[in-house]
């Protein structure tokens, strides 16, 4: 994990990255930002991807049963995002932090939903970027395109990023140097995708939904759309 800004004085900020994202996905810049408007910013790598602990002892989690298993009600995860939401509450704990404002983007989001809904009492505020409320299983081919990223070839991971990330962006906003910048960035720090189907399979058999998200009393944010 890392940290910018004042840990004594800052707001705590923690944010949560999407499926198969390492944590400088939240940009150098951006976390800077946030720490010089007065918040004590947290991001970190989740379980099974970046320089986080790897999960392969849990075994191999077939793609065509995670998308099955979606299908047909029967998805069977080594881990689910309620575990995601443990880990990101220790780190957390780790740095005696006990309340904090929390953020997530897509797999983020439903992380730091699963935390309002089960610690409430140590959510400041609440906010998701690109995220389903509860459990939505999303289109099949947006599963396949995320998915495909996990290869070790860099170019191949590189152009199939830049074209995934380009579909949902938008025209005005999308530079594609930097999107292939920081493709590379991410490569040259690890490398390791195979994770992203566990988790991918954690997202599916999420276990709280739209009812539970009404017990939420943080003040929230959703971004969302284009």
């Amino acid at each position: 994990y890392d940290t910018f800004g004042d840990r004594g004085m800052g707001q705590p900020l923690l944010l949560v990255m999407g499926l198969g994202g390492q944590m400088i996905l939240w940009r150098t810049e951006f976390c800077e930002r946030l720490a010089e408007e007065g918040f004590f910013v947290i991001r970190f790598d989740n379980r099974d991807v970046g320089l986080s602990t790897h999960l392969d002892h849990l075994g191999s989690t077939d793609v065509v049963s995670v998308f099955l298993g979606s299908v047909f009600g029967t998805q069977d995860s080594p881990y689910t995002v309620y575990d995601m939401a443990l880990d990101a509450a220790a780190l957390l704990d780790h740095l005696g932090v006990p309340q904090a404002h929390l953020c997530g983007f897509s797999m983020g989001g439903l992380i730091v939903q699963q935390m309002a809904v089960s610690f409430p009492e140590r959510v400041l505020s609440l906010t998701t970027m690109s995220s389903p409320a509860g459990l939505s299983g999303g289109s099949l081919r947006g599963k396949i395109a995320v998915l495909k990223l996990s290869t070790q070839d860099p170019e191949k991971k590189m152009k199939r990023t830049v074209k995934l990330v380009k579909s949902v962006s938008t025209r005005k906003y999308f530079d594609a140097q930097k999107c292939e910048a920081c493709v590379r960035e991410v490569v040259a720090r690890s490398r390791y995708v195979g994770g992203v189907p566990r988790q991918l399979a954690a997202i599916l058999a999420t276990g709280y939904g739209v009812e539970d998200l009404h017990t939420v009393r943080a003040p929230t944010m959703v971004f969302h759309g284009t």
